[in-house]
């Protein structure tokens, strides 16, 4: 995992005629670990855009609540990982109740 590196700008996935971005804008106090987060996915049907707050420490992500892409997972939680030279946000699955 990638600990206490800052999550602001863009952070995207694409695959054939979808996709999905999570955006995290930074908060103006460095103490502060909740971050802004616009969710956006789309295919190529339509979309949709929902707005979060999410939480980073350790390199873990928690999103104040789930997020659905499209055509995909579920998930609330996230993990920033290295892979080669690139960071990447991986999300979690969650165990069902």
């Amino acid at each position: 995992m990638v600990a206490e590196e800052s999550l602001a700008g863009e952070w995207a996935t694409a695959a054939r005629r979808r996709g999905s971005t999570l955006t995290f804008t930074q908060p103006a106090k460095q103490k502060d670990r909740r971050c802004r987060v616009a969710f956006k996915t789309h295919w190529c049907m339509g979309g949709q855009k929902e707005q979060r707050t999410a939480e980073s420490r350790d390199g873990m992500v928690l999103l104040d609540r789930p997020v659905a892409e499209i055509l995909g997972p579920v998930y609330q939680r996230l993990c920033c990982v290295r892979v080669g030279d690139l960071r990447r946000l991986a999300y979690l699955y969650e165990d069902g109740p």
